[in-house]
């Protein structure tokens, strides 16, 4: 993962840890551990100009939401502490400029009805600080 990706994944963390009240966050989940869950899921980062010299990335991170039972709403709830923590967040962190931007969430019903898994994915500009 690159630099920006790393200072962006310890952020949110971070971040989710202390604003998230409905669920336990986690960057790894431990075996055996029961929802509702909160994960920083999948990271991904891309340069914004072709110049190989160029730190600055556009950063896409996915949170992953785990809740047991038969209805949407808890979480929908968690999805809406999970965006209103990073939706609109601008921090420095790790020698990086983060600003991050919802770009939407959804939840599903876990095939056999015994939860929901919600997914939330915000894009991050990140500019490497001198």
């Amino acid at each position: 993962m690159s630099g920006a990706g790393s200072a962006v994944e310890a952020a949110a963390f971070d971040r989710l840890d202390q604003d998230v009240s409905l669920a336990t966050v986690f960057q790894d989940v431990p075996e055996d551990t029961m929802p509702p869950v909160v994960i920083i899921g999948d990271i991904s980062a891309e340069p914004f100009t072709d110049d190989p010299t160029d730190p600055d990335r556009k950063v896409t991170l996915t949170i992953t939401t785990i809740t047991a039972g038969e209805e949407r709403l808890p979480c929908s709830d968690i999805q809406d502490e999970v965006e209103a923590s990073l939706g609109a967040l601008r921090i420095d962190r790790d020698g990086w400029a983060l600003a991050f931007r919802s770009l939407g969430s959804d939840a599903q019903l876990i095939g056999d009805a015994s939860g929901y898994v919600g997914t939330t994915t915000f894009e991050i500009i990140a500019f490497k600080q001198d």
